[in-house]
């Protein structure tokens, strides 16, 4: 049994280099988080998740919804109140793998590279795709560690299918808000996440 008590934005950003004035800052990263309270979950009880009340109103606290879990609602900001969910991670890198391919933005990012590799990162990691995708923003990012879930090859501007390789480093922890879906790929992951749920 659960209740949903919250939604917050979460602003995450990695180093910028230095010098750099706040005019050429590129923006703030904002993911999307809903916290539920779950009743017989002690002595965690709130769940932070990707996904909203609708959808796990229908289906249920899915494992693979849930980020992290916390004693108190203001645990997930900080690192050590929070405990991440290892099937949220394991899930993120099997679909990264399955979607990238046919991820419209994935194959944008992959013609602005020509040849090379692809990192597919997590939410705190998409201004990587941004920049890529249009030079006009300013700044420079670097991402946080570990925000990287997986790489893809490059060949004549496509993502090569079969060439997927997870980060054995990624982790959706770090210091402020976790890491989270990416919105380019939020209703594939969805519809995944329901269908993997259902043939259970």
């Amino acid at each position: 049994m659960f209740r949903r008590l919250r939604s917050w934005l979460g602003g995450t950003q990695g180093p910028v280099a230095s010098p750099v004035s706040d005019r050429q800052r590129p923006p703030p990263i904002e993911t999307k988080f809903y916290q539920y309270y779950v009743l017989d979950q002690a002595p965690m009880p709130w769940s932070l998740s990707w996904v909203e009340p609708n959808i796990v109103s229908r289906l249920g606290l899915v494992s693979s919804f849930v980020i992290a879990v916390s004693a108190t609602a203001e645990g997930f900001v900080d690192p050590a109140t929070r405990r991440m969910n290892r099937e949220f991670r394991l899930f993120m890198s099997s679909a990264v793998g399955v979607l990238t391919p046919g991820n419209e933005r994935a194959q944008a990012v992959a013609a602005q590279i020509g040849v090379g590799v692809l990192a597919v990162p997590d939410s705190r990691g998409v201004l990587l795709w941004d920049l890529l995708l249009d030079p006009s923003i300013p700044g420079v990012f670097e991402p946080p560690p570990g925000c990287i879930v997986g790489h893809f090859d490059v060949a004549r501007g496509r993502i090569v299918a079969d060439s997927y390789r997870p980060n054995p480093g990624y982790s959706a922890d770090g210091q402020g808000p976790p890491g989270s879906v990416p919105p380019a790929y939020m209703r594939e992951m969805l519809r995944l996440a329901e269908a993997r749920h259902l043939n259970r």
